[in-house]
């Protein structure tokens, strides 16, 4: 690969080996957030209001909201645990654009 002279290319394998590679390939996840985490991030985006009450409201308003917090990065599982709102109806409000 390095030659088709073999005294080249053993020198140009161990000069090869021999480079210090300075880029950083390693493989880190992101930090996962707590439940409590979430429901905190929640609260302060919907202004203090408890996410459970989402079920509540018209169903515009929830949609825009659930549109809101899925836009903000929650994914459908973390806002369907701790609103109470199904995945399908999140799910349907992305679909919409609401």
């Amino acid at each position: 690969m390095f030659s088709t002279d073999r005294t080249k290319a053993i020198k140009e394998f161990v000069s090869f080996h021999d480079t210090l590679e300075t880029e950083d390939y390693s493989y880190s996840r992101e930090v996962k957030r707590t439940k409590e985490e979430i429901r905190q991030e929640f609260l302060s985006l919907l202004g203090g209001v408890e996410p459970g009450s989402l079920v509540g409201l018209p169903r515009a308003e929830r949609d825009a909201i659930l549109t809101s917090l899925r836009k903000q990065g929650f994914s459908i599982r973390q806002i369907e645990r701790l609103t109470g709102v199904s995945r399908g109806i999140i799910a349907k409000c992305m679909a919409k654009g609401v």
